[in-house]
C-alpha cells in the first residue's frame, strides 16, 4: 500500500513530484488515502481490474453448555471487482503565450490537477460500476453503517447540536475503527463546525503541509468540494444538498482492510507531462495530467454515512425559462437550461389560469405534475399556462418557471 507521499518519493522528476504534491494539497483525503498499487493489465491488456472480498457479516460467538456444541456460523464475505479508470485532461499552449507569460504552464497544470481530483472525489462518493466504479453512496446503501438523521441544522442551537453530535458518535461507533476523515459538502461542514464548537467538541490539528485543520474528536472535516459538470456548464457540489435542504455526511476509515484506493503497479497512480517547448516546433504544444485509480470498500464497517441531515431551509428558485411553441396536442415545451443534474427531472402541469409555484420542502404531487417527455410534447390548449418544475430524485422542487401556449 502506498500513499501519494510514498509515490512522490519514487519519482525522480521534480515536475512529477510537484504535480503529486498539488494533488496532496488539494484534499486531505488524497493525502491520507492509501492505494493498493498491484493492478496490472490482464488478458489482452485492455482492462485494469482489481478483485477483492468485502466483509459483510461478522463471525458469531455464543455460550455453550458442557456436552453441547456451538451452532456453526461463519463470517460472510462477498466477492467484488472494480475497474480502474483514467481521469484527467490535456491542455495546449501557443509558444508565443508561453514566452509572454511563462507562469501559464503552471496555472494550467494546477487547474488540471483540481479537475482530475474533483472528478475522482465525485466518483468516490457517487460512482456507479455501470459507468465508472461503485462509490460510497451505493456501497453503503442498506448496510448497518447507513444512518438516517433526525438533525435539523438549518439553525444551529444547543439542542440541534446535541442531535448531530450523537449521530456522529453513533456513526463512529458503527465503524470498525476510528474514522480517518469526515467528508461532507461546504454547507454541512459549516454547520458541523458550529455544532461542535457550541458543545466544546471542535478540535484543531495540522495537515502534512502545516495548515490548520478543524475536526470532531480529532477526525478532520473534509469539504468534498465541487466539480465542473460539462453537460451543465458549471460547477456542482460533489455531495449535493437536495430540494428538501438535506445532505449526506460520510465517515471514512482509510486502511487496507477498510476503504482505500486502487492503482496500477509501480506507483503509477498519477502521470503527467508538461508542454516541451524546447523540443517541439509546433505552434501549440500540449501537456496532460491524469490519474489511474479506483476504490475498494473491504468491509461495510470501513465507512459510514449519515443520510438526510438538514443543513438549510429549502427554497425553490424561479429562474427556469419556459417556452411553449404551438398549442393543443402538438404543443412543444422547451426549458432553459435543457440539461439537468444527475437524478433531477422536469415535471409539467397545465391549467387555464396561472399555476402557483410549488412549496419549498414539499415533494410535488405526481397526480398533478407529470414528467416532461424527451420530445417536449405536452397537450397545452391555446392561452393555457404550463408550469414546469425541476425536482430532485426525491421529487422535492428545486427550480420552476411558467409559459403560455400561443
Amino acid at each position: 500500500m502506498l500513499t501519494l507521499n510514498d509515490v512522490k518519493k519514487g519519482k525522480a522528476d521534480k515536475v512529477d513530484q510537484a504535480i503529486i504534491d498539488q494533488f496532496r494539497r488539494s484534499s486531505i483525503l488524497f493525502d491520507l488515502m492509501p492505494f493498493d498499487d498491484c493492478v496490472a493489465p490482464g488478458g489482452t491488456g485492455s482492462t485494469l481490474t482489481y478483485g477483492y472480498m468485502r466483509k459483510t457479516t461478522a463471525s458469531p460467538a455464543a455460550l455453550r453448555n458442557i456436552g453441547s456444541d456451538y451452532t456453526a456460523g461463519e463470517a460472510k464475505r462477498t466477492q467484488y471487482t472494480t475497474n480502474l479508470k483514467i481521469m484527467g485532461g490535456k491542455f495546449g499552449l501557443d509558444r508565443a503565450l508561453n514566452i509572454a507569460n511563462p507562469q501559464e504552464v503552471a496555472f494550467q497544470a494546477e487547474e488540471q490537477v483540481i479537475a482530475a481530483k474533483n472528478l475522482f472525489l465525485y466518483n468516490v462518493v457517487n460512482g456507479n460500476a455501470d459507468t465508472v466504479f461503485d462509490g460510497l453512496s451505493k456501497a453503503l446503501t442498506g448496510t448497518d453503517t447507513e444512518i438516517t438523521s433526525a438533525a435539523d441544522l438549518s439553525t444551529v442551537s444547543a439542542t440541534t447540536a446535541l442531535v448531530i453530535i450523537e449521530e456522529l458518535n453513533t456513526a463512529i461507533m458503527a465503524c470498525k475503527r476510528k474514522p480517518s476523515v469526515i467528508l461532507a459538502n461546504s454547507k454541512a461542514i459549516i454547520k458541523l463546525k458550529t455544532a461542535a464548537a457550541a458543545l466544546g467538541y471542535l478540535t484543531r490539528s495540522e495537515d502534512s503541509f502545516g495548515r490548520q485543520v478543524e475536526g470532531f474528536d480529532g477526525i478532520p472535516f473534509v469539504d468534498a468540494g465541487r466539480y465542473y459538470n460539462d453537460l451543465l456548464g458549471h460547477d456542482v457540489d460533489i455531495i449535493p444538498t437536495g430540494g428538501d435542504g438535506k445532505t449526506d455526511i460520510y465517515l471514512i476509515c482509510l486502511a487496507q482492510d477498510a476503504f482505500h484506493g486502487v492503482s496500477p503497479s509501480g506507483g503509477k497512480v498519477i502521470n503527467s507531462k508538461l508542454p516541451d517547448f524546447a523540443n517541439s516546433s509546433d505552434a501549440v504544444v500540449y501537456g496532460f495530467v491524469e490519474m489511474i485509480a479506483s476504490v475498494a470498500l473491504k468491509d461495510t464497517r470501513g465507512a459510514a454515512v449519515i443520510r438526510n441531515v438538514k443543513v438549510q431551509t429549502p427554497t425553490v428558485a424561479t429562474t427556469l425559462k419556459v417556452t411553449v411553441t404551438g398549442n393543443g396536442a402538438g404543443a412543444v415545451v422547451t426549458v432553459n437550461p435543457a440539461t439537468l443534474p444527475i437524478g433531477h427531472k422536469y415535471y409539467t402541469a397545465v391549467n387555464a389560469s396561472t399555476i402557483a409555484a410549488p412549496s419549498a420542502g414539499t415533494a410535488i404531487n405526481t397526480s398533478t405534475y407529470t414528467a416532461l417527455p424527451a420530445n417536449g410534447v405536452v397537450n397545452v390548449t391555446a392561452n393555457y399556462y404550463c408550469r414546469v418544475v425541476q425536482a430532485d430524485a426525491e421529487l422535492y422542487p428545486v427550480n420552476t418557471g411558467e409559459g403560455t401556449a400561443t
